[in-house]
């Protein structure tokens, strides 16, 4: 006889299904402290039984996460350790907890086996005698009809005549009774922590302190828990109404700071943002004043420039008797003539044509009239232009795309148009007015290319862009 571990719901419901002997399974749980402790005593006790041969039960064991929800639900286990007592599919009475007196109680009060060394002692000599030299009927069938026959000879002769075909006629003879048996162990009363030492009164108690302890050291005890009486009654209720007046308060102070807490954190962090959003505002006014002063400057600037032009005009009307080669226009200040696409009404295209006089011995003049445009640095601009369109023709001599200047380009337009000496100096070093009516465009013939020529011209642009 051992402590048999089930590992599956099929083994447990195959070993509690024999019924000819009786099945005490324990449903334990690895984490249960009173399981864990108490274990040496089921094996001590199931040892014990082992060695009697009167009782015919066998001991199994169960831990919960083997059957999982039908622990609950088929077998009604609602604490651990619970000892359940079986007869084939019945259940015959279960204790619930480390009550192996209750346990012991319940195994002895089982009918007992008889074996054939009882039988003479109980039966009468004579009657055997008469069943078996008289009426031919084998030993062991005359025993077993005197044991369940009433001990009469006709009694023995009837239950025979009943019995006599049964499959188990000839087995061992086997006698159940029962049979009272006094233990003389001590009472078991309550369950000691072997950890703290406090004596609990039951079951539910020692789960409550093991959870709420975390000890797993438990036995049984023979010391009674005391009842309280009536004054320590109502003294411990007023010791558990202080306490939980005590944690109320507690709570709400913890509550109260809490709230405390929570107005400072939204205050500062008010603060915080009034304090961004002035900083933003600051930024917003500094950067809105730094856009009114440029546009000022600017403003201020332009003035300027249009008063150094209006200068440049008197100075040119005191040296050409009253006459002016200029005018102003809405985008500012402009050079008049040949340059711009507008007919003058004062002179004829051929008195413009022939006001300008390109001569290739007249390129510094041409670029110090161009040098003499400072506002807006108009004048740095169209010597950069120029110094390009000559710097490709000098690298690219053999394509015809760099030896080609549209008149309505944009940057033709803006920048060297408007300019006295721009137009004078492109002339100058070879392009002319192309040939084809169709197109409005400067062109340089490759045949009139003097890199030489170009290559000083480069250099004196250069020179003059350095010196702007």
């Amino acid at each position: 006889m051992t402590l048999t571990e089930l590992q599956t719901p099929a083994e447990l419901r195959s070993f509690i299904s024999n019924g000819k002997i009786y099945r005490l399974i324990c449903f334990s749980a690895h984490w249960c402290g009173p399981c864990k402790s108490s274990k040496p005593q089921l094996l001590s006790m199931v040892e014990s039984y082992e060695r009697d041969d009167s009782i015919e039960i066998e001991f199994g064991i169960v831990y919960e996460n083997v059957l999982g929800d039908i622990l609950h639900n088929v077998y009604c286990v609602k604490a651990f350790p619970t000892y359940i007592l079986y007869h084939g599919e019945e259940i015959l009475d279960r204790v619930e907890g480390v009550n192996f007196d209750s346990i012991r109680k319940l195994i002895n009060e089982l009918p007992r086996k008889t074996t054939m060394e009882d039988v003479p002692g109980k039966l009468a000599p004579d009657s055997i005698e008469q069943l078996t030299s008289v009426m031919g009927f084998p030993l062991l069938h005359a025993q077993k009809g005197l044991m369940y026959g009433g001990g009469s000879v006709e009694g023995a002769v009837e239950w025979l005549s009943i019995h006599q075909d049964d499959p188990d006629i000839d087995e061992p003879l086997t006698c159940e009774k029962t049979t009272t048996t006094t233990t003389t162990s001590p009472v078991m009363k309550s369950y000691k922590c072997n950890e703290c030492g406090k004596i609990i009164s039951n079951m539910a108690n020692l789960e409550l302190h093991a959870n709420k302890t975390g000890h797993s050291d438990f036995e049984e005890s023979t010391e009674s828990v005391v009842p309280l009486t009536q004054e320590q009654k109502e003294a411990k209720v007023t010791e558990i109404k202080n306490l939980l007046k005590a944690k109320r308060l507690q709570r709400e102070e913890e509550e109260k700071k809490e709230r405390v807490d929570r107005e400072k954190q939204r205050r500062f962090m008010g603060k915080e943002q009034s304090k961004l959003r002035e900083e933003m505002d600051k930024d917003e006014r500094k950067r809105a004043a730094e856009k009114r002063k440029k546009e000022k400057d600017n403003y201020r600037l332009e003035r300027e420039r249009i008063r150094a032009e209006l200068e440049r005009d008197k100075a040119e009307r005191r040296a050409n008797k009253g006459r002016l080669h200029s005018k102003l226009d809405v985008d500012g200040y402009r050079p008049d003539a040949i340059q711009y696409d507008t007919p003058s009404t004062t002179s004829t295209p051929a008195t413009v044509k022939s006001s300008i006089n390109a001569n290739p011995a007249n390129i510094d003049e041409y670029i110090t009239k161009i040098s003499s445009y400072r506002a807006g640095g108009d004048g740095g601009k169209c010597l950069k232009i120029l110094h390009v369109y000559i710097r490709n023709i000098i690298d690219h001599p053999k394509e015809p795309k760099y030896r080609h200047i549209k008149s309505d380009n944009k940057v033709y337009k803006q920048k060297i148009k408007p300019f006295i000496g721009a137009k004078a100096l492109l002339s100058s070093v070879g392009f002319k007015k192309s040939d084809n009516i169709e197109e409005d465009a400067l062109v340089m013939e490759e045949n009139q290319i003097n890199l030489q020529f170009l290559s000083e011209v480069k250099e004196k642009l250069k020179v003059a862009m350095e010196n702007y």
